[in-house]
């Protein structure tokens, strides 16, 4: 399993520097992620990274879970439709109404 499961960037084929998910990697517990491409990520060996939760377990048992659910229900599918149907609703909104 990939720990960068939001799959949106890969499906739009963009390639980020650097990519955080927060509390939302799972579900609200506290948790997060920094994925980046090897340049970035290298850089942090010289820095001193520190947690204030680094020893509970139920943020990453929270968002193992989370990321497991994401990929069986493709949520990135269901976003992006999601989104689609925002974006043209305000399109027609703002047609109406010059």
């Amino acid at each position: 399993m990939r720990l960068c499961p939001g799959g949106i960037h890969r499906i739009y084929d963009t390639k980020p520097d650097m990519a955080v998910y927060a509390k939302s990697i799972s579900n609200g517990y506290a948790m997060s992620i920094i994925a980046g491409s090897s340049k970035v990520m290298e850089s942090a060996q010289d820095t001193f990274i520190s947690s204030t939760n680094w020893t509970e377990r139920i943020g990453p048992v929270a968002a193992i879970t989370t990321i497991k659910k994401y990929i069986n229900n493709n949520v990135q599918d269901h976003l992006i439709n999601m989104g689609e149907k925002v974006r043209n609703i305000w399109r027609t909104a703002a047609q109406r109404n010059n």
